[in-house]
């Protein structure tokens, strides 16, 4: 991947509101997520991360702002063409079909992608068949990649906590993104398999797919992100969640010691930090 497409962004989140009446929960947010890599947003619970991805994917459309995608508005865009512009995303709290296997999970993943119609699932065309084929092909590669392929015909409710997890990525992979959100992965999981979710996610993006992450565990982030921003918490006094806006050093004092920037007064969106991995040992603040 050359510099220039590396540079060049996938995602632009340009003067972002979302509010709820009289609650702002999402507060003027702007940055971009560029191509290829791994970006993480982290902050303390309330800080409007979890919005700002239903923004995204068109489940709460933002108030005010825009969101663009390739080059693309998709503000407003209801939720199934988010998905068929290729962006997919996954949970904070796990949504799988339960009283299906985890094959008919996958299967389901990739409805946007298929083209038979009615009359050809009524007189069993030959292209249909060819399309159930391939679909159920893809699923099992899925199933393979994200490692529960020994589950391919287990109810998703009786999955283990951490399967269930990676079943959930399989069927927003399904959709063949270009982006891939993803909502605290590593909630609930043990150390080890903490460390089997980052080689994952570097699996993926290895196949051309950028990952924008909101993860509370700082290992994760550290592992595996190349640029990450940080969420303030909302201003209590106010009652509303004006500070909800990225990277506000606010927001970040809950990290400083394992980001060890230098602390800066509270800023909304336009003042906002952003921090590069350089290498391993080394942070350094950018903003």
């Amino acid at each position: 991947m050359t510099v220039q497409a590396a540079a060049e962004p996938i995602l632009r989140i340009d003067h972002v509101t979302k509010r709820f009446g009289g609650l702002v929960a999402v507060d003027d947010v702007t940055f971009d997520v560029k191509k290829g890599e791994i970006f993480a947003l982290i902050g303390p619970n309330g800080a409007g991360k979890t919005t700002l991805f239903n923004g995204i994917t068109g489940i709460f459309p933002p108030t005010t702002g825009k969101i663009v995608f390739n080059g693309r508005e998709i503000t407003g865009a209801k939720p199934h063409q988010v998905a068929a512009f290729g962006i997919a995303r996954t949970f904070q709290n796990i949504r799988l079909f339960e009283y299906m296997s985890s094959l008919d999970n996958v299967r389901l993943g990739q409805h946007c992608r298929m083209h038979a119609k009615l009359w050809d699932s009524l007189f069993k065309t030959p292209a249909e068949h060819r399309e159930e084929q391939r679909v159920t092909d893809r699923a099992m590669e899925l199933l393979e990649f994200v490692g529960i392929e020994r589950h391919t015909h287990t109810y998703a409710r009786n999955l283990p906590y951490g399967s269930q997890r990676r079943l959930e990525i399989a069927r927003a992979l399904a959709t063949n993104p270009s982006l891939l959100l993803l909502d605290e992965p590593a909630a609930g999981f043990t150390p080890q398999e903490k460390v089997e979710l980052m080689g994952l996610v570097h699996k993926i993006v290895d196949q051309g797919i950028t990952v924008f992450l909101i993860e509370h565990d700082m290992k994760v982030v550290m592992g595996v992100s190349r640029r990450i921003s940080g969420a303030a918490r909302p201003a209590r006094d106010r009652g509303i969640s004006r500070d909800a806006a990225l990277g506000g050093s606010a927001g970040c004092r809950g990290y400083q010691r394992l980001l060890r920037p230098r602390s800066s007064a509270p800023g909304r969106l336009s003042q906002h930090r952003e921090w590069r991995d350089r290498r391993p040992d080394r942070i350094e603040r950018r903003g």
